[in-house]
């Protein structure tokens, strides 16, 4: 796993943490992902993962979301804590 995506995770907890969220965020690889059943409300993946959106939904239907692009390159995290509290409340 890539230093940029614990970065991102690490810096989205922050703003979890400061929003005073009961979520925690936990980076793990996609094939660790597939081969364990998650004990988690919900799967954010990253652009860089996108791709196996339709395989990992398959898998854990309606705990997927896609981070969109936009909002992971430009550290948009208010936008992402957003899409998650959207999903977590839908």
């Amino acid at each position: 796993m890539g230093l940029p995506l614990l970065f991102f995770a690490e810096q989205l907890q922050l703003h979890i943490y400061a929003g005073h969220l009961n979520i925690k965020i936990e980076a793990i690889n996609v094939y660790t992902q597939m081969q364990e059943m998650p004990k988690t409300e919900l799967i954010l993946l990253s652009p860089q993962v996108g791709h196996y959106y339709r395989s990992i939904s398959a898998l854990f239907p309606n705990k997927v979301v896609e981070i969109p692009i936009t909002d992971y390159a430009t550290y948009q995290y208010a936008n992402i804590l957003q899409l998650i509290n959207n999903r977590l409340n839908s």
